[in-house]
């Protein structure tokens, strides 16, 4: 039989694992949906550029370009929000 202090042990651990176990799913889970800016980059830019790997550049100057354009490419200023360009210049950057 368990006594008062082994109860009390139990009844103030057994809160805080359960919020540590709930809190590790949700990380699995967020590790498993798909990035951001690979996304983006399929569905704005793969037409023109094939590979995201050429692509790599500092981020500042992947967010100028996406944002206001380049020689030959267009501006997205008015397509992706500036959340989205951001992640897509994070995603480019950091292949």
């Amino acid at each position: 039989m368990m006594d008062l202090y082994q109860m009390k042990t139990i009844f103030l651990l057994l809160p805080a694992t359960l919020l540590s176990a709930a809190l590790a799913s949700c990380a699995s889970i967020k590790s498993t949906q798909p990035n951001v800016g690979a996304i983006l980059f399929e569905e704005n830019c793969q037409r023109c550029h094939r590979y995201a790997e050429d692509l790599r550049e500092p981020k500042e100057f992947l967010k100028r370009t996406v944002h206001y354009g380049g020689m030959d490419m267009p501006s997205f200023q008015s397509v992706l929000t500036l959340e989205e360009e951001d992640a897509l210049a994070t995603y480019l950057s950091t292949l």
